[in-house]
């Protein structure tokens, strides 16, 4: 098959083989990869989309075949592409014996093929990469050092640059690398950026995503992405490293970049209220404040679009809808059932009295127990986070006191990280030093 043939899974049948998946039949190409690469202790996969991405995807190819970390797979799953792409994938099989491409005999909508390429994943980490990004030679290796180092971590993201008009664009999340705890960073996902950045910028921990049934949900076009990260900082903790080892070209058309202002907008509000429908993570009320906040922000942004594009009436009734939602779940905070709330603040109060107790005694060990306990009844709780990050400052462990105060200045951005004992003047005598770079920005 040369590279310029458009795919005809006839002309292939005695080189590759069928491998049923979810329910679906593939064809894997080269035989018998499939199974040689699932039976090697290989710690990751990268799965790479493709559908009629002919131009770009030799450079997505190349970047992964750069990396200077090794252990993974790469899984190329070709959404019955009706130009040269499959040829290419074919042609970088041949030369790299630890990657497999996948040709489906129909085409979906993107979540739906990126739900087919969960399905194929295998290895503690899983990396979806768009075929129009590239990756830097150092970005498995960080991601993973990074989620080898936290447990916690569900999901860890890096800086990325931007490909705009011929010309890379610095675009960090962050002033510099961080840890969140998965309740910090999701209140800062929903109420101000979205942190979680690009899928090509992202390396997941494959445990979380199968533990709870997580996949992408199909009937968001724009949103689907986000969605899924969000609820995967239900579970776990995020990781930000700031170096920018990818490349986003916002050049190259994409499916989601073509969606209409309505459906942006209607995506980016379904994928925050969907993780707010969670009773099992009982965020503050100022969270639902905040959030309401941002989504008139969000509607400001796409309303001048959707005027333009003759949608201004569908994306008020969206924008309504979620307001009214949001109000509702806000009511539902404000005057939880009293036998529950009662409850959980009793546990609460006791098991920070406890911890503060052991803190003062100066039984560490004790206190973050307590205090971890805590944070399993209430996750959210602000003062939680700061005094689990004192416990960690006295035990001299730096990365868990930023972790833990970052994570409490997102739920709260007024909360005092310092206790009086161990404030002190700053160089310029205007108060209280910052010797973590805390700022959220």
């Amino acid at each position: 098959m040369s590279e310029g043939d458009v795919f005809r899974p006839e002309a292939c049948a005695a080189s590759s083989e069928i491998v049923e998946i979810a329910g679906e039949s593939l064809l894997a190409y080269p035989a018998g990869r499939h199974e040689t690469l699932r039976a090697l202790p290989l710690a990751a996969t990268v799965l790479l989309p493709v559908w009629n991405e002919a131009p770009v995807l030799p450079r997505a190819l190349s970047s992964l075949a750069a990396q200077t970390w090794r252990d993974f797979a790469i899984l190329i799953v070709d959404n019955a592409s009706t130009d040269q792409s499959h040829a290419v994938a074919r042609r970088f099989v041949d030369a790299h014996d630890n990657a497999v491409v996948y040709h489906r005999g129909h085409g979906t909508g993107r979540s739906s093929l990126w739900n087919v390429c969960l399905d194929l994943a295998f290895g503690a980490y899983t990396k979806l990469l768009e075929a129009p990004d590239v990756l830097a030679p150092g970005f498995m290796g960080a991601s993973v050092e990074a989620l080898e180092s936290d447990r916690d971590l569900s999901l860890v993201r890096t800086g990325v640059s931007l490909l705009r008009e011929g010309r890379r664009v610095e675009a960090p999340a962050f002033s510099a690398s961080r840890t969140m705890t998965g309740p910090g960073a999701l209140v800062q996902a929903l109420t101000t950026t979205n942190l979680l950045g690009p899928p090509s910028g992202q390396l997941m921990r494959r445990h979380t995503l199968e533990v709870r049934g997580l996949r992408y949900r199909s009937d968001l076009q724009r949103g689907a992405a986000t969605e899924l990260g969000l609820q995967l900082l239900v579970t776990g903790d995020f990781g930000y490293v700031h170096e920018p080892l990818v490349i986003i070209d916002e050049d190259s058309p994409r499916p989601a970049n073509q969606c209409g202002a309505r459906v942006c907008f209607r995506d980016e509000c379904e994928a925050r209220l969907s993780v707010l429908r969670d009773a099992r993570l009982p965020l503050p009320s100022r969270t639902l404040i905040r959030t309401l906040n941002h989504l008139a922000t969000l509607f400001e942004t796409y309303a001048g679009r959707a005027e333009e594009e003759g949608q201004d009436a569908e994306i008020e009734r969206d924008y309504a809808a979620a307001v009214t939602e949001l109000s509702a779940l806000l009511q539902r905070s404000v005057h939880a059932p009293p036998t529950v709330a009662g409850a959980r603040q009793a546990e609460v109060a006791r098991l920070l009295a406890a911890a503060e107790s052991s803190f003062r005694a100066r039984h560490f060990e004790p206190a973050a127990r307590q205090l971890r306990q805590l944070l399993a009844v209430s996750p959210c709780h602000a003062v939680a986070l700061v005094e689990l990050g004192r416990v960690c400052l006295a035990c001299a462990d730096l990365d868990g006191a930023r972790k833990y105060f970052l994570s409490a200045l997102a739920l709260d951005p007024t909360i005092d990280l310092w206790p009086l004992e161990a404030r002190a003047p700053s160089a310029a005598g205007s108060g209280p030093q910052d010797p973590f770079g805390l700022a959220l920005r």
